[in-house]
């Protein structure tokens, strides 16, 4: 897996070619999220970008001392959040 230094290299420096080796790494974990959310009416290429967009975020986000892979699976959970905004095209409220 990636190691500390790496993420803690992308925060100062957010250089591509380091967060390109993290979606490298990680890219079973990302599709596995994308693939849990396959069966809603969101085009699989949107997930994934989606699924990308949150691990750059959570790399971000990450502090040194905890397993990266643990907070990335937990931060892809916003993934549910995204989904269920995004997948009806027309939002009626309930009293319609």
């Amino acid at each position: 897996m990636i190691s500390e230094s790496v993420i803690l290299e992308y925060q100062r420096t957010q250089n591509p070619a380091l967060l390109e080796e993290v979606y490298k790494q990680y890219e079973p974990l990302l599709n596995k999220a994308v693939s849990t959310y396959k069966a809603s009416a969101i085009p699989t290429p949107v997930l994934k970008i989606q699924a990308h967009k949150l691990a750059r975020e959570a790399m971000l986000a990450y502090k040194p001392g905890g397993n990266f892979t643990s907070f990335l699976q937990k931060y892809l959970r916003k993934m549910y959040r995204f989904v269920n905004d995004n997948q009806n095209v027309v939002r009626m409220s309930e009293n319609h």
